[in-house]
């Protein structure tokens, strides 16, 4: 097991989990974006990335207002 952060909460996922793999668990709902220590990941890559060790994660929703 290995340590992450995902929206500012320690969490623990299995190792060599891919990005999709936590999405799937966590299930957010659309539309929602993706940024992994401050890099934001289109949806055409979740499949294709590892997350490692203590990787800080931003699921986050579009919000209206101002």
């Amino acid at each position: 097991m290995m340590k992450i952060i995902v929206n500012g909460e320690e969490s623990s996922v299995e190792q060599n989990t891919l990005l999709q793999n936590l999405l799937d668990q966590r299930q957010p709902t659309a539309p929602f974006a993706i940024a992994i220590n401050d890099q934001f990941i289109t949806r055409d890559r979740y499949a294709d990335i590892t997350l490692h060790e203590s990787d800080q994660i931003e699921i986050v929703s579009p919000m209206s207002g101002g």
